[in-house]
């Protein structure tokens, strides 16, 4: 049975509890009120240990310009995000990302691939 990892609380620190994932969907099914409120959230770690092996999870956080406020923020990640969408359809891989709102004045653009996390790594010269 496949389990994840979770928190609830941004906050909240290690260690992490971990649950079956059927057990888990259902945890959330049963606070999809809780969800929409914004009263508890789903966290995404980059690296996701798989079988033993690391992988890394790749997402994009887009936000908007610091020194605007509001609603100039908020228009200013729609933008950026818009432009980051053009650019990952030009690359053709948009079919690998989705969209969502971090629930502040930004985004997050999730991939549904998981990528090997040494190959990830830059090399130091």
């Amino acid at each position: 049975m496949l389990s994840v990892t979770h928190k609830t609380i941004l906050a909240s620190g290690r260690p992490f509890k971990e649950m079956e994932s059927d057990v888990y969907l259902d945890f959330l099914k049963s606070k999809k009120d809780g969800l929409y409120r914004g009263e508890i959230g789903i966290y995404l770690l980059r690296e996701v240990s798989l079988n033993g092996q690391k992988l890394y999870f790749p997402f994009i956080d887009v936000d908007g310009q610091r020194n605007l406020q509001n609603d100039e923020q908020i228009e200013s990640a729609i933008l950026n995000t818009s432009l980051t969408w053009k650019n990952l359809k030009k690359l053709g891989v948009e079919n690998n990302f989705k969209i969502i709102a971090t629930g502040n004045t930004g985004f997050r653009m999730i991939s549904n691939i998981l990528l090997d996390e040494a190959a990830t790594r830059q090399k130091k010269n």
